[in-house]
């Protein structure tokens, strides 16, 4: 069912864009103080977990309401 949705990710205009995207953002990165680069890594960070959660719970058939454990709106 979500066979062209995923393939998307192993064409080659799929690697050729998000190559230029990190270029673009080595680029300004580059210019850029540390104490912002810190606040990028960190949301970096919270993203890759957030995808890596998102991936996880299909693998394990999981739902989720949007709520964390004491059933308020989960945020980073």
């Amino acid at each position: 069912m979500y066979q062209d949705w995923l393939a998307i990710y192993q064409s080659a205009e799929y690697a050729d864009g998000l190559k230029r995207q990190i270029d673009l953002l080595d680029r300004v990165a580059e210019q850029l103080p540390d104490a912002v680069l810190t606040e990028m890594r960190r949301d970096f960070r919270i993203s890759s977990y957030a995808e890596l959660a998102f991936w996880d719970m299909g693998l394990k058939r999981e739902n989720w309401n949007g709520s964390d454990k004491d059933g308020e709106l989960a945020t980073y």
